[in-house]
């Protein structure tokens, strides 16, 4: 397994972020390319990417830090499935994965963005068919992308989950448990989404909030990590805390690589 910590705890700049990966004794990053946190400009990827791909490898080589995976905001939203918002989404994750290509990132996710509160049936037939786009486009970079099934979104539940699985069975996601476990679900019942999981996401959660301290949410992380041990699993293991969830994220990284470290 490659531990690594998601750049998602700071929201500012990439220098600050890679600062504080650094200083917590880890040398890979999971990299957010979600617009509100700062770390990559998809705007000036489209406008100037030699300049935004030498900013950001300059600033992850100064701090001695590796890319390995990333987490994406592909927008428009995945039940949007006209001419337009196909085109558009196509163009937004061409500008990501060409990045992520030539950072040497091979696995990656995709936020599916807000839930559409309209009816199910239609929303989830056209997310299912955006993720095959987008998963097409993810090869096309050779890039492994995949979606991660996100609590608030069209994907959220574990019978939501179950479903698109069925239906993709060769799909592989990003696996986030805190987002299961704030719907109260216990995380035995995740199990089934360790064999479809391309990187992983942790953070300690509980029922009723997304984010907690590790010495309230740390045992489901024990039993996520024991379970990979057992099936062997080679890749990217994240830690992956917001800025603002009601805990000083920066101290409980510390707290969480004292934690996954005892299974590496």
């Amino acid at each position: 397994m490659i531990l690594a910590i998601s750049t998602s705890a700071w929201s500012g700049t990439l220098e600050e972020a890679c600062k504080g990966i650094a200083d917590a004794g880890v040398h890979s990053a999971d990299l957010i390319c979600i617009e509100n946190w700062g770390h990559v400009d998809r705007r000036r990827l489209e406008t100037d990417y030699a300049g935004e791909l030498s900013r950001i490898s300059s600033t992850l080589a100064r701090h001695e830090i590796r890319p390995v995976a990333a987490n994406l905001a592909i927008e428009p939203a995945l039940f949007k499935t006209d001419d337009t918002s196909l085109g558009t989404r196509a163009e937004v994750a061409r500008h990501y994965l060409r990045l992520l290509r030539d950072l040497g990132i091979k696995a990656a996710s995709f936020y599916p963005r807000y839930k559409q509160e309209t009816t199910y049936e239609r929303v989830y037939t056209a997310t299912v068919s955006s993720i095959r786009h987008l998963v097409d486009i993810g090869n096309e970079h050779d890039v492994e992308l995949g979606p991660e099934l996100h609590f608030a979104t069209n994907l959220e539940t574990l019978q939501q989950a179950a479903r698109l699985l069925s239906d993709l069975p060769d799909l592989r996601i990003a696996f986030d448990p805190s987002h299961f476990i704030c719907q109260g679900n216990r995380i035995e019942d995740t199990e089934f989404l360790l064999d479809h999981a391309h990187h992983v996401h942790l953070r300690p959660a509980a029922s009723g909030t997304l984010q907690t301290t590790v010495s309230a949410g740390g045992e489901p992380i024990r039993w996520v990590m024991r379970r990979l041990a057992e099936r062997d699993y080679s890749g990217v293991v994240s830690i992956e805390l917001l800025p603002e969830e009601g805990v000083d994220p920066r101290s409980e990284i510390d707290a969480m690589v004292r934690l996954v470290s005892e299974f590496l």
